[in-house]
């Protein structure tokens, strides 16, 4: 005769906005860096071309926030899919 399978309910603590979290996050990351690396190399002093005297150099920020942004979207992923904090859990 099979074990029945009981099951608990949560505590009444809900987490389920931690992937909603790192979803936003995730967005949030990977528009800054594009931001970013878009602006490397642009003049400081306004859209004078050729005469400013420095640049934006902000491709290892550009590319840092997408790869955090990269990094956080494979966490919500896995937030979405297995979803450690189900209303109920097998015991």
């Amino acid at each position: 005769m099979p074990i029945p399978v009981e099951y608990q309910r949560d505590d009444g603590h809900s987490f389920a906005w931690v992937k909603w979290t790192t979803s936003g996050a995730a967005i949030a990351a990977v528009g800054v860096g594009v931001y970013f690396l878009k602006l490397d190399g642009d003049g400081t002093c306004g859209r004078v071309v050729g005469n400013c005297p420095e640049v934006y150099d902000t491709d290892v920020l550009g590319y840092a926030a997408v790869g955090a942004g990269i990094a956080l979207s494979g966490l919500t992923a896995y937030l979405f899919v297995r979803d450690p904090w189900k209303t109920d859990r097998r015991v």
